[in-house]
Formats: structure tokens, C-alpha cells, sequence
């Protein structure tokens, strides 16, 4: 059986503590086990998100 890759849509982590699948939590995600948690950090996009200047200036 094929093992699914990090790249699969709507692939989640694993607990590195117990090996549950994680569950998406504001700012991260939680394991629904144990309760370990990741945290991921908010990224800005650079200028005005959707205003950002195309390749021609526009």
C-alpha cells in the first residue's frame, strides 16, 4: 500500500507524540489525541495583498 505524501490535497500532519492525524486550528494545528499542538506563524503578503504590480507594471 502506498503511503500518502505531504503534498496530497488535504493532507494534515501527524502527532509527533502519539501519531494521530492533527486538526486545523486557528494559528496551527491541534492533535485531537493528546492535545499537542504546532503553531504555524502568519505570513504578510508584500504590499496590498491583491494590489500587488503585475510583470508589465500593471
Amino acid at each position: 500500500m502506498d503511503e500518502d505524501d505531504d503534498f496530497d490535497i488535504g493532507s494534515e500532519p501527524r502527532c509527533e507524540v502519539c501519531g494521530t492525524v492533527m486538526r486545523t486550528v486557528d494559528g496551527g494545528y491541534r492533535c485531537g489525541g493528546c492535545g499537542w499542538e504546532i503553531d504555524i506563524p502568519w505570513i504578510e503578503r508584500p504590499a496590498a495583498g491583491d494590489d500587488l504590480p503585475g510583470i508589465w507594471g500593471g
